[in-house]
């Protein structure tokens, strides 16, 4: 059985590269997200949304990963062109249960993304 560090890392080389419904594999049919944005109490509406992000994203950088056990921490850079045009620094919680990813708490400061809901 992988260990979870192993799961999540390639979660999250699939999400870097933008494979979204490839990562949708790693997730559990009972899994929820909870970031200062969006909640999701199921992959498949989790994954329909972090599609939406592709256009957005220039790039994806690892900067650390924590593991305790079944949850594993890793904080990285997602760096977006217009209209964000920032980089942001996230800290991502993911929990394993099995080989799968159920849970994941994510969290960065919002305010560079208000671009995508100013209308005018």
């Amino acid at each position: 059985m992988p260990a979870p560090a192993e799961i999540v890392g390639k979660y999250f080389d699939l999400f870097a590269t933008q494979r979204y419904a490839e990562s949708r594999a790693l997730l559990a049919d009972r899994f929820s997200f909870h970031g200062p944005i969006d909640t999701f109490d199921n992959p498949d509406d989790f994954i329909n949304a972090v599609s939406k992000l592709a256009p957005l994203t220039k790039g994806i950088h690892k900067r650390k990963v924590f593991v305790d056990g079944p949850d594993v921490c890793i904080i990285y850079d997602f760096e977006t062109g217009p209209p964000v045009g920032k980089t942001v620094r996230i800290a991502e919680w993911l929990h394993v249960e099995g080989e799968k990813i159920s849970a994941i708490e994510i969290m960065f400061d919002p305010r560079p993304f208000t671009a995508l809901f100013e209308h005018g």
